[in-house]
């Protein structure tokens, strides 16, 4: 017997293609999770077609947009925001600055350099005279 050509052959190749989206145990928790993160940002719930579609690429909607009005309805401030007695009207992030340090007491008399550049205050003669028999 010889080899004929596979159009001449009378058993199918093809495969037996499925009758329905199925999934398994990992993909339905995965759905019932995303269902209600939904259901929490108060989005309306995907069907398991729009889950399959939306996992694989092919959903339609973009992200971020709200898909029913009543949602984007309830979202929405309904009071006004409380501006603060110190908030400035132009720029509601901008502070005054810091006002700076500065030392006006009579304690300190001066400033003394130890050994690797270690700034040291001075209070009295005593102190600088133990400072500059200090040096390496």
């Amino acid at each position: 017997m010889h080899l004929a050509h596979i159009s001449l052959s009378t058993t199918s190749t093809k495969g037996k293609k499925s009758k329905g989206k199925t999934i398994d145990g990992k993909t339905a928790a995965a759905f019932a999770s995303y269902n209600k993160f939904r259901r929490q940002q108060r989005l309306p719930e995907f069907t398991i077609d729009q889950y399959i579609n939306y996992i694989s690429g092919k959903h339609k909607c973009k992200p971020g947009v709200v898909e029913s009005p009543l949602v984007a309805k309830s979202m929405q401030r309904v009071t006004a925001p409380i501006v603060s007695a110190g908030m400035s009207r132009v720029d509601p992030l901008a502070t005054s600055a810091k006002p700076t340090q500065k030392y006006t007491g009579t304690l300190v008399t001066g400033i003394a350099t130890m050994h690797k550049s270690n700034a040291v205050p001075v209070i009295n003669k005593k102190q600088a005279e133990e400072i500059s028999s200090m040096r390496r």
